[in-house]
This record gives structure tokens, sequence and C-alpha cells, in this order.
């Protein structure tokens, strides 16, 4: 069986494993199922991961906070679907591999709606986990806490 995992999946399938509920920040899924020989009824179409280099340039400052944004356009993220990797740069720029037609990153793809697809992807997912720290969390009374399981939202 071949599917994409991330690094984010081992806490889940920890938990899991030992019976504790998945904490709502988290980003990945188990991969109980896998480790039972079953095809879960949902898994991901690709592999995602980003990459920070900002800490290289912070010796070089001092950096002109707010007006120098050069530390913020230090990064990058990937997604990687079975026949192609989006890769965006923080500075805007991309670049889209087809490795399909070979998988050693070399070979750029250039059909426009395959790259749109990969970019559009890329953009769901980045805004589907942008800062979750306090995701499923209640911000009430001067606090932050969580409704007990079962109880209607107030």
């Amino acid at each position: 069986m071949n599917a994409f995992t991330e690094n984010v999946d081992i806490l889940p399938t920890l938990c899991e494993a030992m019976g504790l509920d998945v904490p709502s920040q988290c980003d990945g899924l188990p991969l109980t199922t896998f480790l039972q020989g079953q095809q879960p009824p949902w898994w991901r179409d690709a592999a995602h991961w980003e990459y920070d280099w900002r800490w290289e340039y912070v010796p070089f400052g001092p950096h002109d906070w707010p007006w120098d944004r050069r530390l913020e356009r230090k990064h990058l993220a990937v997604l990687r679907s079975d026949r192609a990797a989006y890769v965006q740069y923080g500075d805007g720029a991309w670049r889209c591999f087809d490795l399909a037609a070979d998988p050693t990153w070399q070979t750029e793809q250039t059909d426009a709606d395959i790259v749109l697809a990969h970019a559009r992807s890329m953009l769901t997912w980045r805004s589907q986990h942008t800062e979750r720290t306090l995701t499923d969390m209640l911000l009430i009374g001067g606090g932050v806490g969580r409704l007990p399981p079962g109880s209607p939202c107030p």
C-alpha cells in the first residue's frame, strides 16, 4: 500500500495507539489504520513540508523591524504529489517539478494547468494549517479553555 505520510502523523498515531484523544491542534492523522493493513476511508493525496532558514541571516542584523522584512522571505513550502512537486518561496518565487517525467526534481513542469492545480492545493493547505495554536479553544472570561466533550457551543 503506497500513501503519503508526514512527520505530523506520528503524534496522532501514538495518541490513538495509547487510547488517548488526539489534540485538536494536531495537523497530522493517525497511521493506525495502515498499521492494521487497511486503507483509511480518506487520506491525503500529497505530502507537505516547510523549511525556514531566517536563522542564517539573524546574526547579520540589526534588522530594522518592522520596516526591514527580509527575514520573512527566508522560507519555503512544498507540496509533493505523485506527479509534481510545487515549491513556494517566501519572496513570491515558485518552482514546479515534473516528477512523473523525472523523479530527481531536475525537470521543470511547464503545463500551466498542472502548475495552477498544485499552487491552488498549496494555498488551500496553507490556509487550513496556518497558526493552529488555539484551535478548538475558547477565549472567554479572560482565560483560555475547552468545552467539556459533548457540550453544546455557547
